[in-house]
């Protein structure tokens, strides 16, 4: 009786319809409100597309900051690889200064820098004697300029390549030009990499002149306490440092993204006196794009403006929005041609959904005045190392100290080449930077993604090499983050245009077919016919259900929820139906104890289709028929239990126990990334306070996931 009432109900809407199709105003409505459609589909696209657009720019913005600062990280890391050439040896002539540039090879691995050179502080009674030192090693021109007393100098003994250029700056006193001298001073007292003002370089001695900085990066006696800033100014010995002309430098930065015009300036002011570089080309042109960033670089705030270039804004430029609104308009016209014909024939329409999948595919520094840990390997054995490698090794001294390197209480990871491998060619001259996972044995839960950087001492020296390693464990995840974020965004706002879009036409189909099944009950006469109509109001019920699991799937925001886990479970498997059906694998759900949960929904769901993905993979590479998934729910007194079982083999036990590492992948490079596993136990552990554990046995692969009640 309540099922023949809907029904009715139904049968009331369509009449009043069908009244409204056969008023003489029914066409001047239908085009006002086409034109009303057109206009806000219009609207919102074109404000969809220009934000589209501005995240576009401010990506490119975000790019070019992050290469300036690694490029500048890298200059910085150059000089400290100077600074440990000094301290690893007594004394160091020219030709050993100009061995170890070459082993560095800027020209190829720090393109835009001038040079990397050492100068001396000197007291005026060293003066002479220094200058005695470089005519016997013989450089019979060096000179200390510019001539005068001072109390302190420095004199530039060593600057390579050693081109007309940077032959022009031998033996400059870079402590009487107050600039440079502020810079220097700055790195003296703080043990840190710095650079100077704006100047202009000894080096400019042609009519291409550019503007230019400095950096510095202080030399100490190696014997000496470094630890105040008195004992730092007693220590010092002098700076490995690097000249930049500015022009030639950000050419080499910047010199594949045509998108953006920037202006670099020292400090705030805006002013032609604080310019270092300028990417504008003289032009009326005004960008529809604009944006002011600051970052610090060696102790100043460099302000860049950023304008979109011509060929940004053209390329992004879309009409995208006229073309859906005219996409609209058809639709909208094509939906109503149809409702008509359904209104007159009382004929059956049928309407397939395709599924909408997406797939996904972000150095450095020496001795212990850094903020990185290095280790000195002498034939794969450590003869040396800062404190930070021991705290990121988890190990004393007395353990690491003389131990072969792989020999070590360590796991290392590494998703391009093998880390053995990496050592070898570092050994034999390369500049190797690579990124890898660390798994502490004496500490199985704790890993690390690193980044580290091997380099030899000097050209063909295959007995020492020099290992830097920092810790990206959080820049990796932020930069996760931020990319499932800005994805599940533009998926969730498409996916809810489209929901917006079909359900009026679905709930128009549910009202006909609804009529039409009254009819037949009506008539006495139920047949196929009827049942028919009752599958196509399932149909459409199942259409609107999945698209509004696709749109809760892709909610960019991620607050806490309460809900029903079981029903959870059951939206994820919705969503990965059709892939496990048109395999031949069967999914099985067992509820023992029903839990309600006030936890991150979204994440536990990109989990729960994580764990059935790569079930799903486990089946189809190894070719398995009637394969099977069960689904287990239950609960204790804490936690609520989802068990996840597969009989597709089960897992390896050389493999089960680096499964959550990161980069750790049995796949093909191109089928995985390493990063799936390992994400979301830290969604489970870190995110929900919860456990996820695996085991293998019986040829089964038994994933646990455990949620705090």
């Amino acid at each position: 009786m309540k099922k023949y009432k809907e029904v009715h109900k139904n049968e009331k809407y369509l009449v009043t319809f069908e009244r409204i199709l056969q008023s003489k105003y029914a066409k001047y409505f239908g085009i006002s409100f086409a034109i009303i459609i057109v206009f806000v589909v219009w609207a919102f696209s074109k404000a969809y597309f220009n934000d589209r657009s501005q995240k576009v720019f401010e990506n490119h913005v975000n790019e070019s900051l992050n290469s300036i600062e690694l490029r500048i990280q890298k200059y910085e890391n150059a000089l400290r690889s100077g600074v440990g050439f000094l301290q690893g040896s007594d004394y160091v002539s020219r030709d050993e200064w100009y061995h170890f540039i070459q082993t560095l090879d800027p020209e190829k691995y720090y393109p835009g820098i001038q040079g990397i050179g050492f100068s001396m502080m000197l007291l005026p009674d060293e003066v002479g004697k220094i200058e005695d030192q470089m005519h016997s090693n013989g450089d019979q021109s060096f000179v200390l300029k510019p001539k005068g007393e001072r109390k302190q100098y420095s004199a530039i003994l060593y600057l390579e390549p050693l081109d007309r250029r940077n032959r022009s700056a031998i033996g400059y006193d870079m402590f009487s030009e107050p600039l440079r001298k502020e810079a220097m001073e700055r790195a003296r007292d703080t043990g840190l990499a710095t650079i100077s003002g704006k100047v202009k370089l000894i080096q400019e001695i042609d009519s291409d002149v550019q503007a230019g900085f400095l950096m510095y990066l202080p030399y100490y006696k190696a014997d000496k306490k470094i630890d105040t800033i008195e004992e730092r100014r007693k220590s010092l010995v002098g700076f490995v440092y690097s000249p930049f002309r500015m022009n030639d430098l950000m050419k080499r930065i910047g010199s594949n993204d045509d998108s953006l015009r920037y202006e670099i300036y020292d400090g705030e002011k805006r002013s032609e006196n604080n310019l270092l570089y300028d990417s504008f080309k003289p032009s009326s042109y005004i960008s529809n794009h604009e944006s002011h960033r600051t970052i610090s670089i060696g102790g100043r705030n460099w302000h860049i403006y950023y304008a979109s270039s011509p060929e940004f804004d053209a390329v992004n430029s879309s009409d995208y929005p006229l073309l859906i609104a005219i996409s609209g308009l058809i639709l909208y016209f094509f939906l109503l041609y149809i409702i008509l014909e359904l209104v007159r024939s009382r004929k059956m329409l049928q309407i397939k959904s395709e599924e909408v999948k997406e797939s996904e595919k972000f150095y450095r520094t020496i001795f212990s005045s850094v903020h990185e840990a290095i280790l000195i390997l002498e034939h794969h054995t450590v003869v040396d190392c800062n404190d930070l490698a021991l705290s990121l090794f988890n190990i004393s001294r007395e353990e690491l100290m003389g131990k072969d390197i792989f020999s070590l209480p360590y796991a290392i990871e590494s998703r391009e080449q093998n880390f053995h491998d990496s050592i070898d060619l570092a050994y034999k001259g390369e500049y190797i930077t690579i990124e890898s996972s660390l798994h502490l044995k004496n500490s199985p839960e704790e890993i690390k993604i690193v980044e580290f950087t091997l380099s030899g001492f000097m050209q063909n020296d295959e007995n020492n090499l020099v290992m830097v390693a920092r810790d990206i464990t959080s820049q990796v995840e932020e930069e996760r983050i931020y990319r499932m974020q800005m994805r599940q965004a533009q998926m969730g706002e498409m996916i809810s245009m489209i929901a917006h879009q079909w359900r009026q036409p679905l709930a128009i189909i549910n009202a006909i077919t609804s009529r039409m099944r009254l009819e037949v009950m009506l008539s006495g006469e139920e047949d196929a016919f009827s049942d028919n109509l009752i599958k196509i109001e399932e149909q459409s019920t199942h259409l609107s259900q999945t698209i509004s699991a696709y749109r809760d799937f892709f909610r960019p925001d991620k607050p806490k929820e309460y809900f029903d886990i079981f029903v959870l479970i059951h939206n994820a498997i919705n969503l990965m139906d059709y892939m496990l059906k048109n395999n031949g694998i069967m999914i099985e759900t067992v509820l023992k104890h029903n839990s309600n949960l006030l936890t991150y929904r979204n994440e536990i769901l990109q989990v729960l289709i994580v764990l059935l993905k790569n079930a799903l993979d486990a089946f189809v590479d190894k070719e398995i028929i009637n394969g099977e998934i069960i689904i287990t729910l239950d609960r204790d007194n804490d936690y609520c239990i989802i068990r996840i079982s597969d009989n597709a083999g089960g897992i390896a036990h050389e493999v089960i126990n680096k499964l959550f590492t990161p980069y750790f992948t049995t796949k093909t490079k191109n089928n995985g990334t390493g990063l799936g596993l390992y994400m979301s136990k830290m969604i489970i552990q870190d995110h929900c306070n919860g456990f996820l554990e695996v085991e293998s046995k019986n040829n089964e692969a038994i994933f646990t996931i455990k949620l705090p009640l």
